[in-house]
């Protein structure tokens, strides 16, 4: 228990034993109480998604479920970290959700570098979003949006992903005002099936063999209302290899490496990331809460 000025933050770290046998990964929780009298919000409980009993092993996987920690993505933009957030749909689920904030923004969640083989390329994901427009007298004006982009020279210039698939884009940004891209044709307003998700497949074919190349997905709003964002999931590709990390359940710690160690190894578990749901719940509060399981070494 600890007792904090207004905005202060501290550091929480305990131990939590796991009882041995079995590999499996394992969803655990912890709750944060919060007692802030004479406070619009007296009390406050809010709950910490934890990955026990984890590893996280690189460059093991075609599909990118965005549960891994930290992520391969990389954020692009003045205030991408206010923007972007890897969050926890539970202790073992993540997914990257980038908000349609109420105030003018231009930026992306990056993708890392990806090889095309000599075969055709194809990328798929499952999405969610919902963009600021509003029916006007002239008709329909779309005030934000999101749009794919694609890069081979290392991020030296972008290209619209149309220009080598078909995104399925579902309108046009007709704001003239202050949004960075008007006239652009991109996600806007609601996805189809919202509020549940639609399956985008992206086919490059052969277009970018032998090339490495980069993918963003770019958020662009004005400075007027905002709205829920895009949620983005489950990046699934085939022709690049094995890019991405896999989640994984921990292995047996007798005999493995890094067995006892706290530096990573077979009895390491997951910790809390900074952007993940319950941290920024509690950033919200003005209060930091970080996290640490150590999984003890079997005898």
């Amino acid at each position: 228990m600890a007792s904090l000025d207004a905005a202060a933050s501290t550091t929480a770290t305990f131990e939590v034993t796991l009882a041995s046998g079995g590999g499996e990964a394992i969803a655990g929780e912890v709750e944060l109480a919060v007692d802030a009298a004479g406070s619009c919000v007296e009390h406050l409980t809010v709950p910490v998604p934890l990955r026990l009993n984890v590893d996280d092993v690189p460059a093991a996987s075609a599909t990118d479920h965005f549960d891994a920690i930290p992520s391969v993505w990389s954020l692009d933009g003045g205030g991408a970290d206010h923007v972007w957030r890897q969050e926890a749909q539970s202790a073992l689920d993540r997914a990257w959700h980038g908000r349609d904030v109420g105030s003018g923004s231009d930026t992306a969640l990056v993708s890392p570098p990806l090889r095309a083989g000599s075969g055709a390329v194809t990328i798929a994901f499952d999405h969610r979003f919902e963009f600021e427009s509003s029916l006007q007298p002239g008709g329909v004006v779309n005030f934000d949006g999101g749009v794919i982009e694609v890069t081979t020279d290392g991020g030296a210039t972008w290209d619209d992903i149309s220009t080598v698939a078909a995104p399925g884009y579902t309108g046009t940004i007709t704001d003239q005002s202050d949004n960075p891209l008007p006239g652009r044709d991109a996600y806007v307003a609601q996805n189809p099936s919202a509020p549940g998700t639609d399956r985008v497949t992206l086919d490059l074919g052969t277009r970018l063999s032998g090339k490495t190349f980069q993918l963003r997905f770019r958020i662009v709003t004005d400075g007027g209302v905002g709205a829920l964002g895009w949620i983005i999931d489950d990046v699934v590709t085939t022709g690049v290899g094995k890019p991405f990390p896999e989640q994984v359940g921990d292995v047996q710690c007798e005999g493995g490496p890094g067995a006892g160690s706290d530096t990573g190894g077979c009895c390491s578990t997951g910790t809390t990331p900074g952007r993940d749901g319950g941290a920024a719940a509690l950033l919200g509060l003005g209060v930091l809460a970080a996290v640490a399981g150590r999984r003890r070494r079997r005898r």
